[in-house]
């Protein structure tokens, strides 16, 4: 019996030879799972990452544009939509200066009574998607956005 039971083994589970190498098929098909879930998983994470450090840029470019705004206006004592004034070639101007731009700032929106601008920074191309919309940024630092997230500020 005992000696059935070794040939019965040896069929079923062969001994490796001593100069074998390589993986098993099952090796394999454990990594490739492995890597699906950790590719599930970061991917979105990283997207995520990427949309919110692209907004994080814009609105930085809204600051530095209303900055501008009122530089302009301490001089002159009224706002301006020229934007060789505000240091940019043309309006709409786009963020960043690349080939893909991820926001359009529009030319500044002035108002008379009192004097002020709103100013604001639309999402184009892949970061389109997102859900703080355009981003808004007035004379009175009164920052807002379109889109259904209300909490990108």
């Amino acid at each position: 019996m005992l000696k059935s039971l070794k040939t019965y083994a040896a069929f079923v589970w062969p001994k490796r030879q001593a100069n074998a190498f390589g993986f098993t098929l099952i090796e394999l098909m454990v990594v490739i799972a492995i890597i699906g879930i950790l590719a599930a998983v970061g991917i979105p994470i990283y997207m995520s990452y990427l949309q919110t450090t692209r907004m994080e840029t814009a609105k930085s470019a809204l600051l530095a544009l209303a900055a501008s705004e009122q530089k302009f206006y301490s001089t002159n004592m009224a706002y301006t939509t020229n934007p060789a004034d505000l240091g940019y070639t043309a309006f709409p101007a786009y963020i960043p200066n690349s080939s893909e731009a991820y926001y359009k700032i529009a030319a500044p929106v002035l108002s008379t009574n009192p004097a002020g601008f709103t100013i604001s920074a639309q999402p184009v191309g892949s970061q389109a998607g997102d859900s703080c919309g355009t981003l808004i940024l007035n004379s009175l630092g009164v920052e807002s956005s379109t889109g259904t997230n209300q909490d990108c500020w």
